[in-house]
């Protein structure tokens, strides 16, 4: 995973700044004609606000599963197939993720997962709690080696691989405890669900993130992953016109073992041929605001 850039609060503000430059100028006075073709995207992209979720109260998210009724997860990222839910009570923000995916399942498992807070709203990488950690890379399998067959895909054999360990971060403070062994007052488990879904829950105390100060009104959390490295094509070894990984390449990676999901959640499998390479590339990465439940 990569480092925290320095330098994120500064390219956190460039899009407010470019709205307000579009709107207080006219174009042709800032950039040439031949530019002024990708100046409407760039406006619309750096215009977007974040989604704004309501956070739950944590006392009815508990009652809910003690009576063992479905957990409601009302907010969903299409691109890594990831449902979430926020809930909080008067100390606590809490953060749960559901998927069946099995792409994003080892994405979180062999690469790490920061979920980061930012009090400002923007998209800061201040403040993050990291678990699991990133492992040391390592590449796919060359193609030959993939085509020797699929593995079998075991969800609780992959979650009782993760390490224990779990780095906060809050600027130049850092935080590392084990999940078995700690008393920290940061809570972050991992479990196997029906054998087919993945959940993550993590438990923080708000002054963790806020201090003594006052919650806003909003602020931002980003989940971001890190990436598989894949290793680069060769001219024999193009399988269909989406360069999947084919075979063993990972694991469940066959048609066959495509599972179903919520949300129009799949398994591993894009067709016989397993995964886009595009797609095993691209962390896990989708950014949202929380409004508090007071």
């Amino acid at each position: 995973m990569e480092q925290t850039p320095k330098n994120e609060k500064i390219h956190a503000e460039f899009p407010l700044t470019l709205c307000l430059i579009a709107s207080q100028r006219p174009i042709n006075s800032l950039y040439p004609m031949k530019k002024l073709l990708f100046l409407p995207l760039l406006i619309l992209l750096g215009c977007t606000s974040l989604k704004t979720i309501s956070s739950l109260a944590e006392s009815d998210v508990q009652a809910a599963e003690a009576s063992e009724t479905q957990t409601v997860y009302p907010n969903y990222d299409s691109d890594s197939k990831i449902l979430y839910q926020v809930s909080n009570d008067a100390g606590d923000l809490h953060l749960r993720l559901s998927t069946s995916y099995r792409l994003s399942m080892v994405k979180i498992a062999k690469t790490g997962l920061r979920i980061y807070f930012d009090p400002e709203g923007k998209k800061a990488k201040e403040i993050f709690v990291q678990y699991p950690l990133q492992r040391e890379k390592k590449p796919l399998p060359e193609e030959k080696e993939a085509n020797k067959g699929p593995q079998r895909f075991d969800l609780n054999e992959l979650i009782l691989d993760v390490p224990g360990d779990v780095e906060f971060h809050k600027g130049e403070k850092q935080e590392t405890f084990n999940v078995l062994l700690s008393e920290s007052d940061i809570k972050v488990s991992i479990k196997a669900k029906n054998e087919i879904h993945f959940d993550y829950h993590l438990t923080i105390p708000l002054k963790k993130i806020f201090g003594e100060s006052e919650p806003p009104a909003a602020f931002t959390v980003g989940v971001v992953s890190g990436k598989i490295d894949v290793p680069p094509m060769k001219n024999n070894s193009a399988s269909g016109s989406n360069n999947s990984i084919t075979g063993g390449g990972l694991p469940g990676s066959n048609s066959s073992m495509a599972g179903s999901g919520m949300g129009g959640t799949a398994g591993m499998g894009a067709g016989p041929s397993g995964p886009p390479r595009t797609a095993l590339a691209e962390p896990i990465n989708f950014w949202f605001k929380v409004a508090l439940k007071k």
